[in-house]
């Protein structure tokens, strides 16, 4: 049995859910009330975050820190949580939360606790975390960690990933899983069916691409089961079940913005879309 089993409640039913239009308003993953934020007043434990606060950020694509305004904040409702220790280590984090991790060739991968705890454990010294200045560290054991009030906070920012800290350990971490909620769900539909055109929205065309977008993430997501990417048009064409790059059995899902009005009228009147996927924040 799997470490973490697949979670039961809202996110089950909205992944397994077969409806016309599905609004997932909640956070997918978030860490606990003794989790420190990083700002420009200095560490804010993350109940007492403002909006106006500028958190400090991480960019994968650069290496590079900067304060900025978070696209968004979410607090509700969670029992149960999972804390990853280790010298220099402490995470606690729902299972769908994102890890920004640092591999052994060190290439920065990303992925849900959910999908790594298993791996994680099975090869510690594969996964490197790391705090602002480039220091890693390893997870010598994961352990379940009920939650101490009930609730669970999370910020979300354009990057995808920013700096926490948690018992004086520092650690880079990513956004809640809404993004692999919504990316499970289309791929579920894209490599069943192969005349599936699904299309994923966000604001602008910046944070699709960016580390931690959507287009990003989905191409990281879905290599397994075989896609063919164009880079410049952001669209991925699934193989399918029991199909293969010269034989495509699975379906189509492209990335785009939608920042104004004349966006959906000029590039997307009068198409047919069998899912439309959209991330506010």
């Amino acid at each position: 049995m799997s470490l973490l089993a697949p979670q039961k409640g809202k996110q089950e039913i909205a992944a397994n859910l077969k409806v016309d239009v599905m609004i997932y308003g909640g956070s997918a993953g978030c860490v606990d009330e003794q989790t420190e934020v990083k700002t420009e007043q200095g560490w804010v434990k993350i109940p007492e975050l403002s909006n106006k606060d500028k958190i400090y950020t991480y960019n994968a694509d650069t290496n590079e820190f900067s304060y900025t305004l978070p696209d968004g904040q979410i607090e509700s409702i969670e029992d149960d949580f999972y804390r990853l220790y280790g010298i220099g280590l402490d995470m606690v984090l729902t299972k769908g939360h994102t890890l920004i991790y640092w591999d052994k060739e060190g290439e920065v991968c990303s992925g849900s606790l959910n999908d790594l705890a298993e791996l994680i454990l099975e090869n510690p010294t594969g996964y490197s975390f790391k705090d602002s200045k480039g220091n890693s560290f390893h997870v010598e054991g994961i352990q379940y960690y009920p939650s101490q009030d009930g609730l669970k906070y999370c910020v979300e920012v354009e990057t995808g990933y920013f700096l926490a800290r948690r018992s004086g350990c520092e650690f880079i971490t990513g956004n809640s899983g809404k993004s692999r909620l919504l990316l499970n769900k289309a791929g579920y539909y894209a490599h069943t069916d192969p005349n599936f055109e699904g299309v994923m929205f966000r604001r602008t065309t910046k944070p699709l691409s960016a580390a931690g977008g959507l287009f990003s993430e989905a191409k990281k997501l879905f290599r397994p089961l075989g896609v063919e990417v164009r880079e410049q048009s952001m669209e991925m064409h699934f193989h399918g079940e029991g199909g293969s790059k010269r034989n495509m059995k699975g379906g189509n899902l492209k990335f785009t913005h939608l920042e104004h009005e004349k966006d959906a009228e000029g590039n997307h009147q009068g198409l047919q879309y069998s899912f439309i996927g959209l991330k506010i924040v």
